[in-house]
């Protein structure tokens, strides 16, 4: 979606069978994706992120699970927040 017009830039209309993925859509450097649980899976996260663009999106750990930059597993709970 442009944020400026409100208008979407790409829409995706599929069978219901078909599964959510952001590979669906072009990305380019900047692009900013924001998209509910059913889009929070890895391929569709690294095509994103690969092609220089950023995503905000609900988790499903099960699905999604974080991992340090180091490749550890990543304990959001132990993060303290100030």
């Amino acid at each position: 979606m442009n944020i400026e017009t409100l208008w979407c830039k790409e829409v995706e209309i599929t069978p219901i069978a078909t599964g959510e993925t952001l590979t669906w859509f072009t990305v380019r450097a900047g692009y900013i994706f924001i998209a509910d649980r059913g889009f929070a899976n890895c391929n569709g996260v690294n095509h994103v992120l690969d092609r220089g663009g950023d995503v905000v999106l609900c988790l499903e750990l099960r699905n999604l699970p974080l991992m340090s930059e180091t490749g550890e597993p990543f304990n959001q709970l132990a993060v303290s927040v100030p």
